[in-house]
């Protein structure tokens, strides 16, 4: 039976899509659509695909009796099942897989009953669908994701190289623009908001969106406006695997309104901070600058350590070098070559630099202490190192020296 396209086919010749945005089904919406459809019957017909379509997916494997491809209407599908029914009302929106999920993720876009998620895996896996079909796609090896990262890496100046010909870049990048565009979206704002939402911990997925009160600290100062979470701020907690402090650096990013980068040094400064330092930061003891300066501290300290342990070993080495020195003989074939008048300078060596003075340096160590150094002047510290290093040149260089004469 058909109708202006549409249909009314056995359910067993539905195969419902394993690429669909939507991943779990409320009971409660299941059993109000149940009751609706058996008081009411079907009103809206599913939207499906003959199943051999040729830009089906390779990962859609139908059985026997499949005869189309669910596009949109799942709910549907299943409450006519539980119902018992045995035929259901379809139409086909397109002859083509690509073409019918896309005019799916238009219709998804503004449906309430479709949250930001589940529009966040529609709109990539629009995007696969379509992008797979240029060639040298299937090289990315997170498909539209990598490519929208490489697209934003490119504005910037830092892209890599995909290993793709520039000309299918830019038809890749041509086509994603398209299909966000004809979708609802851009690709600046599918990076931005939509793919942060795919890898979040649930925690962090509950808080997306929702409002915190404020006040406003500008001209309009005194008045009340709210703040939207954005996706893309809750993402950079992400990297936070603990859940007591990912719980409390929310709530730090909720009380002060942190922005996208904000929120990346937070979570970089909880991931790295001394425990006592953390505690500070999210109770509002400490503010995030100073907590980040404790942090940079900190790694100053294990760098001071290591130059102290250098200075142990070169103390050692200058030691041997000075009782090597008196031990030495005079050697006759170069007390011949010495003369009683002052030797010229060949002319290669006029420009060198003067030698460093090893007495100069000698003083500055013996007053140096490597366990105050977190206190110390950052130039300081970094001559201290340059000295050191001075200093290595100069025992390899001696050691070379040293060794005809022995």
């Amino acid at each position: 039976m058909k109708d202006n396209n549409v249909m009314e086919i056995e359910l067993g010749q539905i195969m419902p899509n394993p690429n669909q945005p939507r991943k779990t089904f409320d009971e409660a919406e299941l059993n109000n659509l149940r009751q609706t459809i058996e008081h009411g019957g079907q009103i809206e017909p599913l939207w499906v695909v003959p199943i051999t379509a040729p830009d089906v997916p390779n990962n859609i494997r139908p059985t026997n009796g499949h005869r189309y491809l669910l596009i949109d209407g799942e709910r549907r599908l299943r409450a006519m099942e539980a119902l018992g029914r045995n035929t259901v009302k379809v139409q086909e929106v397109d002859t083509s897989y690509t073409g019918a999920y896309h005019k799916g993720i238009i219709k998804h876009k503004t449906t309430a009953r479709h949250d930001d998620v589940e529009k966040a895996r529609g709109i990539v896996e629009d995007l696969n669908n379509h992008l797979s079909q240029i060639e040298g796609f299937e090289k990315l090896a997170n498909g539209a994701v990598t490519l929208i990262n490489y697209l934003d890496s490119k504005k910037r100046g830092k892209a890599w190289d995909l290993g793709i010909p520039h000309q299918l870049v830019r038809e890749m990048e041509k086509t994603a623009e398209r299909v966000c565009d004809s979708a609802g979206y851009t690709v600046n704002t599918l990076r931005t908001q939509q793919l942060p939402l795919l890898g979040l911990k649930p925690d962090l997925l509950e808080e997306v969106g929702k409002i915190v009160e404020g006040t406003s600290t500008g001209k309009k100062k005194g008045k009340k406006r709210g703040w939207r979470i954005p996706a893309s701020t809750l993402s950079k907690l992400n990297s936070i695997t603990d859940n007591g402090l990912r719980a409390g650096a929310l709530a730090y990013v909720k009380r002060h309104k942190l922005t996208r980068d904000r929120a990346q040094t937070l979570a970089g400064t909880v991931n790295t901070a001394e425990p006592d330092v953390t505690d500070d930061l999210l109770n509002d003891k400490i503010s995030l600058e100073e907590a980040k300066r404790s942090v940079e501290r900190s790694a100053t300290g294990e760098e001071m350590d290591e130059v102290a342990r250098e200075i142990d070993i070169l103390e050692d080495e200058v030691a041997w070098l000075d009782g090597e020195f008196r031990e030495l003989e005079p050697v006759p074939e170069l007390e011949e070559q010495v003369g009683s008048e002052p030797q010229k300078l060949p002319v290669e060596t006029m420009n060198e630099p003067e030698p460093v003075r090893c007495d100069r340096i000698r003083d500055d160590l013996r007053t140096f202490n490597p366990y105050s150094m977190k206190n110390m002047p950052k130039e300081v510290i970094d001559r201290t190192v340059t000295s050191l290093r001075e200093i290595q040149v100069m025992v390899s260089a001696l050691l070379e020296q040293l060794e005809p004469v022995q």
